[in-house]
């Protein structure tokens, strides 16, 4: 789990932008750092990456965003190039400020403990701690 520094959105994003080789290690850095930053510990960002619901939220509300960004670009054609890449960086990351509660309550939630039986005693265990 990465720690979330002072760093704005916009310069994290700008930076990673420069330094990813492809699109989709840039969308899974940024997939990484917004759920680094709805979480508290590395359990509860295990759990919140690797829900489905929470990421399909995530890429609809991104594909939102960068609509606005293809609507923007077309009216504005001149812009191009570091600025173009800037006001892409400024639209997405309002995704920072925006999470669905009742997703991550759901994806942060533990499992009861459930009680096993092995020959004839109760054996109380975690089923997230199982493997």
């Amino acid at each position: 789990m990465k720690t979330i520094n002072n760093e704005s959105p916009v310069d994290f994003l700008m930076s990673n932008m420069e330094a990813c080789t492809n699109w989709d290690h840039f969308l899974l850095i940024f997939w990484e750092y917004w759920v680094a930053s709805v979480t508290l510990d590395s359990r509860e960002f295990q759990m919140v990456f690797a829900n489905a619901a929470v990421n399909r939220w995530f890429f609809i509300e991104l594909e939102k965003q960068e609509d606005e960004f293809k609507t923007l670009s077309a009216l504005y054609p001149e812009v191009s190039g570091s600025a173009k890449d800037q006001l892409y960086c400024e639209l997405v990351s309002k995704l920072m400020s925006r999470f669905p509660l009742a997703l991550l309550a759901n994806a942060k939630k533990r499992e009861p403990k459930k009680k096993l039986k092995a020959q004839g005693i109760a054996i109380a265990a975690f089923i997230l701690n199982q493997n």
